[in-house]
């Protein structure tokens, strides 16, 4: 998904405002994703509260999801733009993880932003985008594209 140059810099002005450490944390990072492997988590059931009334299940996390998320949001690397309007977010939904493993820099924090936005809408989603290998294939692709793979 190839956008205008315009539309870039907010993506470009993130990858360029990294450092080699914040890149060597994202690189453990990843390393620790792909150690724990699949399940990230688990969903805990639906259940009758205290008070009577049904409370919904939700999904449980582990910790390198929610470390994931916080290094994210933490490096500005979740990008405020019209991510429910942006054509490319199909191939999240699909899980379609040999178009993530193609894009360019600037679409993989698009394609992250999708799924850490798309959570607070579909509870789950983050969970079975670490499962299905999505986050994986961005963060891995992020880094290589980037040239901090190393």
């Amino acid at each position: 998904m190839v956008a205008s140059k315009s539309a870039d810099a907010p993506f470009r002005a993130v990858l360029e405002a990294l450092t080699p450490d914040d890149w060597a944390e994202l690189r453990a990072l990843l390393g620790r994703v792909e150690e724990h492997g699949a399940p990230f988590g688990r969903w805990v059931g639906s259940e009758l509260g205290a008070t009577g009334v049904r409370e919904c299940g939700y999904p449980e996390e582990s910790r390198v999801v929610g470390d994931t998320v916080e290094f994210l949001y933490g490096h500005d690397m979740v990008v405020p733009f019209d991510w429910p309007g942006w054509k490319g977010k199909a191939a999240v939904e699909r899980g379609d993880v040999a178009r993530l493993a193609e894009a360019s820099a600037d679409d993989c924090l698009r394609y992250l932003t999708v799924i850490v936005r798309a959570e607070r809408f579909s509870t789950g989603t983050l969970l079975e985008a670490f499962d299905s290998q999505l986050v994986q294939t961005l963060l891995r692709r992020l880094l290589d594209v980037t040239g901090n793979a190393r």
